[in-house]
């Protein structure tokens, strides 16, 4: 960690006192900003004013009005003070800046981060905040709620319809389990000419738009060498990568 000199760190120190002299609740924001000025002056008292930080920027995010609600990604926060002040910060950009500036910080301010942003639709940044909070907080049961939470609301309920479509699920296992077998039968009887080339048993499956991946673990226990499922939904790509 980098050391600072005398004048900045008293400089810090005295941001944080000023901090901890207002109100949570009626100076949230400049509660928040205070100690932020600290830990970016003075690296050394992070671990001392996070959790203070932390509570804060739940103070502000509180206190954070989603408006849009007829839209299902709901993207304008606006925060207003305890005196009715139309404050349009960007809380998010605040949390931003914190956790560059204190990656480690604490589970705690990454789950709320991650419930931020996904209350604000931005459910990539969420899942990516969240999945920061399980890995420091491994036995938080909020922030694994929190990451349920958000793979339950980002993904469309037809796809769960269709995962438990057992019918649609065996056509396709038994398909795949066929077409492979056929492939592999059909590439170990090639000339030896052509056989020459590389293995003739292995055998690729593609599947786009893969969503969590089902199909090509079927292609996988039916013996494809390689199964690849390319999917642009962040969330289901990455419950696919998880199992």
């Amino acid at each position: 960690m980098q050391s600072v000199n005398a004048d900045v760190a008293m400089e810090a120190a005295k941001a944080v006192r000023l901090a901890r002299s207002l109100d949570e609740d009626q100076h949230a924001r400049r509660r928040a900003l205070l100690l932020l000025k600290a830990a970016l002056m003075c690296p050394q008292l992070q671990p001392d004013i996070v959790t203070e930080l932390a509570s804060a920027l739940r103070a502000m995010a509180a206190a954070t009005v989603i408006v849009a609600p007829q839209t299902r990604h709901r993207t304008t926060a606006v925060y207003f003070d305890t005196f009715g002040t139309d404050n349009r910060i960007p809380i998010l950009e605040l949390y931003r800046k914190v956790t560059n500036v204190m990656p480690s910080a604490s589970g705690a301010l990454w789950r709320d981060y991650g419930i931020l942003a996904h209350a604000l639709g931005q459910h990539s940044e969420s899942l990516v905040a969240i999945q920061r909070a399980c890995a420091l907080s491994p036995h938080d049961v909020a922030s694994w709620s929190a990451l349920e939470d958000l793979r339950r609301d980002t993904v469309d309920r037809w796809h769960f319809r269709m995962l438990n479509d057992r019918e649609r699920n065996y056509a396709y296992h038994n398909a795949l389990q066929v077409a492979v077998r056929s492939r592999k039968s059909c590439k170990a009887g090639a000339t030896s000419s052509n056989a020459s080339s590389g293995n003739c048993t292995d055998v690729s499956v593609l599947d786009v738009g893969a969503g969590t991946g089902l199909l090509c673990a079927f292609a996988a226990t039916a013996g494809a060498t390689v199964a690849v499922g390319c999917e642009m939904h962040e969330i289901l790509s990455q419950i696919g990568n998880d199992c």
